[in-house]
Parts: C-alpha cells; structure tokens; sequence
C-alpha cells in the first residue's frame, strides 16, 4: 500500500488537500503514520462508498471496522478532507 500525504491550506488548518492520480481500487486516509495499521483513519461510514459520499469517521486501526470509498474509474482526481465539517469531497479531474 503506498501513503502519499496530503497538503495543508495555508489560509484554514483544518483542511487538507491531495490532487493527483487515483487507481482504481479502495482507499481510506490513515490520520497519522505508524506503520502498523493501528493509528486513526479517516474512513466512510460504510464500506465500499463511492466518492460521492462525503461523510466521514476516525477510525481507530486493528479494529473490526474498516470502510473504505471505492474508485470505479482510475484517474486524476482532487480530494478535499476538512476536519472542522468531518467532509471529504473527492472531485475526478
């Protein structure tokens, strides 16, 4: 699994954006990296949710809880997590 990290508005601290290319597959965003899969996640609130859906959870890693969006089609994409709303918006570009 690769971790590529996503860059904090310089104008809002609670927003946090990543723009470039998606495969097709799952995804969630580790909150922090610890590289054993337990830290916090942010993850839709079920598994499997397209990228329309713009609720998220943090998740505490090694549970039993593990949702993730699905991208049907591989490409460029902009997502946008603001941690104030709890809302990621994931825009194919």
């Amino acid at each position: 699994d690769v971790v590529t990290s996503f860059t904090q508005s310089a104008t809002d601290m609670y927003v946090f954006t990543y723009e470039g290319y998606l495969n097709a597959g799952v995804f969630k965003c580790p909150v922090e990296i610890d590289h054993s899969w337990n830290g916090k996640f942010i993850m839709p609130m079920y598994d499997n949710a397209p990228v329309t859906e713009t609720d998220y959870q943090v998740v505490q890693g090694g549970g039993s809880t593990d949702n993730k969006w699905k991208i049907d089609e591989a490409g460029n994409y902009k997502v946008v997590i603001n941690q104030r709303d709890k809302t990621i918006n994931i825009t194919k570009q």
